[in-house]
């Protein structure tokens, strides 16, 4: 009698030999022998029915400009602080508006952290020359030490946080923007300094046209969040 355990296995076994002889190829139904049925300019497939803006079943909401950061006092020279500036231009944002950033590098000095953001677009005006720069890490600002499960010394921005960190967020969009941190070796796992830029916790929300210099972690997202066109360099 053959058990069940060794009938599968000499099944799988069969189908082996069968594809290395090319007796039996099998191909993707999604994407063909090579590739020939994706079409540019469709969605990938979402194997999750949950992934992607919506499950990418509409376009992203394109948002009027309600409120502008220079309205708020922010400059954009690189030098500074712009941080309150951005966050009072946040906070200030009606529900179904954007918050324009314009072209400028904007120091931050600090998270910018909000709760229950809900029906809002921030937005830069291109991905290339709206700079966010961020001088210092999360753990020089608000430091959190812990230690792994290996009882290592660490900091919980290891693998968490990010200076754009929105919580129970609806409807939030992160558009064009690069986020700039200094250009440091990176030392090892563990001892990172929080050069983090998005963490995400919502519903449909979505980043877009987002650049990343030298940032150790770039989008933590939960929930139905979306990431579209994300772009990293590692150096200016």
């Amino acid at each position: 009698m053959v058990t069940p355990f060794i009938a599968v296995a000499a099944a799988l076994l069969a189908s082996l030999f069968l594809a290395s002889d090319g007796a039996a190829q099998h191909y993707s139904e999604l994407w063909g022998e090579r590739g020939e049925l994706w079409e540019p300019g469709r969605p990938l497939n979402d194997f999750s029915d949950q992934a992607g803006y919506r499950g990418g079943t509409v376009p992203l909401p394109r948002r009027e400009v309600r409120v502008s950061v220079k309205d708020f006092g922010a400059i954009g020279d690189g030098e500074a602080d712009d941080t309150q500036a951005i966050i009072d231009a946040i906070e200030a944002c009606p529900e179904g508006g954007a918050v324009f950033i314009p072209i400028g590098r904007y120091k931050i000095t600090d998270w910018i952290r909000i709760e229950n953001l809900e029906n809002v677009t921030i937005r830069g005006e291109n991905m290339f020359e709206t700079e966010l720069w961020f001088p210092l890490g999360l753990e020089d600002i608000h430091s959190a030490p812990t230690r792994t499960t290996g009882n290592i010394p660490t900091t919980r921005y290891s693998w968490g946080g990010g200076f754009f960190w929105f919580d129970d967020a609806e409807e939030l969009g992160i558009e064009n923007f690069s986020f700039i941190f200094p250009d440091r070796p990176y030392e090892e796992h563990f001892k990172e300094r929080g050069y983090n830029m998005i963490r995400l916790d919502g519903t449909n929300c979505w980043t877009k046209n987002v650049r990343g210099y030298n940032a150790v972690s770039g989008i933590r997202a939960a929930e139905a969040a979306a990431a579209e066109q994300l772009e990293w360099r590692d150096a200016m």
